[in-house]
């Protein structure tokens, strides 16, 4: 790594970049695989049934999963959160070359 502190804050700032701009994907990807976890501990826990109280077991393994679910489903919504945030800031894509053109 370079001594420069010019060359150490240009790639400072590209690594910013590069993070900020892949922000949708990488929360929209967290998201889905929080979601899919969930769907794994259904299928094999609950057999295929959604997690609820009704179909929780008494004692440890309960809070096990109650508090599995609470923090699988707090990502996603954190996720979805910095997913729709970024969104409002960078463009879903570039507008068409028409539009620019047309005065």
């Amino acid at each position: 790594m370079s001594s420069n502190p010019f060359v150490r804050l240009r790639d400072w700032i590209k690594h910013a970049k590069w993070w900020y701009l892949t922000t949708p994907n990488r929360a929209l990807q967290e998201a889905y695989e929080a979601a899919l976890k969930i769907r794994e501990i259904e299928i094999e826990h609950f057999d295929g049934q959604p997690i609820s109280p009704l179909n929780l077991p008494v004692g440890e393994v309960s809070s096990y999963f109650e508090v599995e679910l609470k923090r699988l489903l707090k990502t996603i919504r954190m996720r979805m959160t910095e997913f729709r945030a970024s969104r409002q800031i960078l463009p879903l894509a570039p507008p068409p070359a028409s539009a620019n053109s047309s005065s």
